[in-house]
């Protein structure tokens, strides 16, 4: 026997167990709804993604390359002087690949321009300079420079700088790498290809005995390298263990090789980048010590740019450094005050260092942070950096997205740069090193 129910009873009761399961699939509806959105925000920030870019790079038309951020085309190859000459069809490709997408002239032209086609050269060491000022304009060869620009770049000497137009029109990167003591290394040319000279084959240095004093490093369009001094020591015995081509560098950038006493030390830290898209680092300063902390955010980052510096506080007394990612995110430690306190007026802090040096993170914050290692997103109303560089006692040099620079620089040098800006000329980049001028 069932027990009797009114009528009434029974309607509520089937109503309760109604409402329990809607509530029941709502809330599954809810899961699968936040599940969805989940995977379709995902999906987007893969697709526009600096890695998604590389790994598509073949499937893309010019036409979807144009939205995305210059620092991510920049790592596009150009063609070079020598293709221009030979007429050969215009095309920007990852050189590890066998196809590409074809650019049109214009957005050629403003790749170029982004990232500076003419070249002012200021530097204490005089051999240096005249061997840059011989990369960038003697040794380009007259056929190429009569029949792909009609006449040698304009050279032209004021006071202590040489200015040359057109002297980056071919250059991808350049950048001061630091003070060699000793000429014993030499002169490194590395070449893409074979070499001119017939006992060298690809990929092998060709020395010289005059390299002492400031080294730089160049990559140019084509897939040729250029570096003056030699390689920080840990580079190089890399490269010699895994047998790689010193050739396919196409970004380096080192820190201090010297202690707090002035002594060179055992080597630098060092971040380089090859044409293939990996990336190689070494956070082992002059005293040996490793960087933790540095060593994390590359581990993390798509790196665009890393600049090394001198200490600027006791904080982190051997530790100094500013690291750019292709998101527009950047962290620095131990950087100068007035480059801390321009990133602070537009990044908002995700994480910083705590007292036992690890990183943690930390709410949203504006208020200046003037010690320690800070993780920054750049503000929805505020433009990335995409260059940067530290130098000699503080100094600096950053710029962002939208063309405004800051900087910090020797009184000669700050000299060249408002001279620039009066003439209308734009500044792309400054480039500098902790241990030389």
């Amino acid at each position: 026997d069932y027990p009797q129910l009114y009528e009434y009873d029974a309607v509520q009761e089937e109503y309760q167990c109604l409402i329990q399961e809607i509530n029941a699939l709502e809330k599954d509806r809810r899961e699968l709804e936040r599940n969805f959105n989940e995977i379709v925000n995902k999906h987007a920030k893969e697709c526009h993604s600096y890695r998604s870019m590389m790994s598509n790079l073949n499937f893309l038309k010019w036409k979807d390359l144009k939205s995305l951020p210059f620092t991510w085309l920049e790592d596009l190859a150009l063609p070079s002087p020598r293709d221009e000459l030979t007429n050969v069809k215009r095309q920007t490709k990852l050189s590890s690949r066998k196809k590409s997408s074809i650019l049109p002239k214009s957005m050629e032209k403003s790749l170029r321009h982004q990232r500076g086609v003419g070249l002012a050269i200021l530097m204490a060491d005089i051999d240096a300079k005249n061997a840059l000022i011989g990369r960038c304009y003697m040794n380009r060869g007259k056929a190429i420079s009569q029949r792909v620009m009609g006449k040698r770049p304009l050279l032209r000497v004021e006071g202590s700088t040489t200015f040359i137009r057109n002297g980056a029109q071919w250059v991808k990167y350049a950048g001061i790498t630091g003070h060699c003591d000793s000429a014993i290394n030499g002169n490194s040319t590395i070449h893409h290809g074979p070499s001119q000279d017939s006992s060298l084959s690809k990929g092998r240095q060709s020395l010289s005995s005059n390299a002492a004093g400031t080294t730089y490093f160049l990559k140019f369009d084509g897939e040729k390298a250029h570096h003056r001094g030699p390689l920080p020591l840990r580079l190089e015995l890399r490269l010699s263990r895994e047998g790689r081509d010193p050739w396919s560098l196409r970004y380096l950038s080192t820190g201090s090789s010297y202690t707090d006493d002035g002594i060179s030390g055992d080597g630098c830290c060092y971040y380089a980048e090859f044409d293939s898209g990996e990336c190689w680092w070494g956070t082992q300063n002059a005293h040996g010590e490793e960087d933790g902390i540095l060593h994390e955010i590359l581990t993390e980052m798509d790196v665009h740019r890393v600049a090394f510096g001198n200490p600027t506080s006791p904080f982190a007394k051997k530790s100094s450094w500013i690291v750019i990612g292709k998101d527009g995110s950047v962290a620095w430690r131990n950087i100068p005050q007035g480059l801390h306190d321009v990133l602070m007026e537009r990044y908002e802090l995700t994480r910083c260092s705590t007292p036992s040096g690890t990183i943690a993170d930390v709410p949203h914050r504006r208020s200046p942070v003037r010690k320690g290692t800070n993780v920054g997103i750049i503000r929805a109303d505020a433009a990335a950096p995409c260059e940067v560089s530290l130098g000699v006692a503080g100094t600096y040099f950053v710029r962002f997205m939208d063309g405004t620079v800051d900087y910090s620089l020797p009184s000669f040098a700050a000299d060249v740069c408002e001279k620039l800006e009066a003439e209308g000329k734009v500044i792309r980049n400054v480039s500098l090193h902790s241990d030389t001028y």
